[in-house]
């Protein structure tokens, strides 16, 4: 029975340690060693990895969601470049949190306080998928913001002379940051396939910025033949403010 309860208290720290790594923004092992492996051009990949994968993959199956937490989860993935099904994302978070889950179960019946711990670190390992995700599309959103001043300035120099907006955007994009320019492609691939106005709102919504739907608003108005130069000169200093705070 110690020794039980020695397995259970290590399999609790393990989940404390990852808790405050992520607390205290302390790079995992995993993630130094995948910094490694671009450097070197190589990607090494663990057998840990690969059981998460297989069990992500198998609990996918049984994972339901409902139309409109299916396209948020969707949105966010897309936001944050991750190549993922929503049911995937789901999965994995349920992968992560079961060892803990099942330890709480185990130590239920001659540990109950290591049970509690147990369930509430597993809950933590759940609720930690999704705010890792927040924090990658927190990060992208204010690269985006930080440019924006930039890009206001390119369309309002321009839009006195040129009312075509798909071609001011493709135009910015060889200047564009990487967050930004990723954005902007699937934006303008958007446009040429479909409604350009529709194109616009999918940008606005999957980067979620106050910031950018102001801007989004003033293309529009460009592209229902609006006169909008004064719109961008006051926008511009309105967003520069921004950035100064």
């Amino acid at each position: 029975m110690i020794y039980l309860v020695v397995v259970i208290a290590g399999l609790i720290g393990v989940g404390l340690f990852y808790i405050l790594l992520d607390a205290f923004n302390i790079p995992y092992l995993k993630t130094s060693k995948a910094v490694m492996a671009i450097n070197s051009r190589t990607r090494p990949i663990s057998n840990l990895d690969v059981a998460v994968t297989d069990a992500t993959h198998f609990i996918a199956r049984f994972v339901k969601l409902g139309q409109f937490k299916k396209d948020r989860i969707t949105e966010k993935l897309a936001m944050a470049n991750i190549e993922m099904a929503p049911e995937q994302f789901v999965a994995k978070a349920i992968v992560k949190a079961l060892p803990f889950l099942a330890t709480a179960i185990i130590c239920v019946f001659f540990a109950p306080f290591f049970s509690v711990i147990a369930v509430a670190i597993g809950v933590l390992m759940y609720a930690k998928e999704k705010t890792d995700i927040e924090k990658t599309i927190k990060k992208k959103r204010d690269s985006i913001e930080v440019e924006l001043n930039r890009f206001v300035s390119h369309i309002s120099k321009q839009v006195n002379h040129n009312k075509d907006v798909l071609t001011m955007l493709e135009n910015y994009i060889k200047y564009a940051g990487p967050a930004f320019g990723s954005e902007l492609r699937v934006t303008v691939a958007d446009m040429r396939s479909g409604n350009q106005e529709l194109a616009l709102t999918r940008l606005e919504s999957r980067v979620n910025s106050n910031a950018l739907s102001d801007v989004v608003r003033g293309l529009m108005s460009i592209l229902q033949g609006n006169s909008t130069q004064s719109y961008w000169d006051t926008l511009g200093i309105k967003i520069n403010e921004l950035a100064r705070q």
